[in-house]
């Protein structure tokens, strides 16, 4: 048994919060690894344990240097598997909250992994796998709402499977698409000079996903038949599945990666947007460097959860 003194602050404080029994439910990060946090009453006769691919572990905690307090942690085996963990969290929290006693909670959480087991069990099939997955879900909802928002023709405007510089073109704008299956990530992953570069004349929007996992949901199979469903050419839309390195045999593999709907977040990439770009590097020895990847933190930056007008 450890005393372990946390610094918490109020952005990592929030990434999931509730009341239990009177006190608060924490989200700690190490390395990476998100850590949960349920306060409990005494440490008597109680041992650390593993279920399947979850921690579970009972200590005492610094929080905001604040008294040392007692929790029982619960944590995923790798940092791998940490977004998946959030999303579980996520979809448990309101339950774990409401529950009267520290083994109940236990018990639920315990539950619940049962009907999240195929996640947790996709970090096994490999990051990259899973990461194009997730990217692949991700335009085909964008797909999805241009066309319902155009025509089915408008899978043509779908340009992110042949690695162009965006993954949507139209005639008056391009949408660059990031998803994530973290319920609280406000950080983007960008590549190159040119993601994030507006063709001229051309607005240029980044679309922020978060996808709601679910194990009642759909999966990728299911989303591209309700994309066939809407007359959108079947040639067309295989071809670019294809192209974006998701084989038949990958979405087979995921057949129990499931989600339930998504929040869209639209930002409009100006001069105000944080940015680099070939304009940005074009200055003196800047003008060297070629090839960049760098993250973008979106808090508080503004949005709108309203589809762009597009237009072919």
């Amino acid at each position: 048994m450890s005393d372990v003194e946390l610094d918490i602050d109020d952005h990592v404080a929030d990434y999931a919060l509730a009341d239990f029994m009177g006190r608060k439910i924490w989200i700690y990060r190490q390395d990476g690894i998100s850590e949960l946090l349920i306060p409990i009453d005494d440490l008597i006769s109680r041992t650390g344990f593993s279920h399947k691919m979850l921690k579970f572990g009972f200590s005492t905690y610094q929080i905001n240097g604040g008294e040392f307090e007692k929790y029982l942690s619960v944590t995923p085996p790798s940092l791998e598997l940490s977004e998946i963990f959030l999303s579980f969290i996520r979809f448990t929290l309101d339950d774990i909250a409401s529950q009267t006693s520290i083994d109940n909670v236990i018990s639920l959480i315990i539950e619940k992994y049962e009907d999240w087991s195929a996640f947790f069990a996709s970090g096994g099939l490999g990051k990259d796998s899973t990461s194009k997955i997730i990217g692949i879900i991700g335009e085909l909802l964008i797909l999805e709402k241009v066309i319902k928002t155009l025509d089915e023709t408008a899978i043509s405007t779908w340009w992110g499977p042949v690695r162009h510089r965006h993954d949507f073109e139209f005639a008056n704008s391009g949408i660059e698409v990031k998803t994530t299956i973290n319920p609280h990530s406000n950080e983007v992953e960008i590549h190159g000079l040119k993601q994030l570069s507006p063709d001229p004349g051309r607005s240029l929007y980044l679309a922020h996903l978060k996808l709601n996992l679910d194990p009642q949901g759909l999966n990728l199979s299911d989303l591209i038949n309700r994309l066939l469903a809407s007359n959108v050419s079947k040639f067309e839309l295989e071809e670019k599945i294809g192209k974006s390195g998701v084989t038949k045999e990958l979405i087979d593999s995921f057949t129990n990666f499931k989600f339930n709907g998504f929040l869209a977040r639209y930002f409009l990439v100006d001069d105000l947007f944080p940015s680099i770009t070939q304009d940005n590097l074009s200055v003196d020895e800047l003008s060297r460097i070629s090839r960049v990847s760098y993250k973008i933190d979106l808090k508080d930056l503004v949005f709108s959860h309203d589809f762009p007008s597009v237009q072919l």
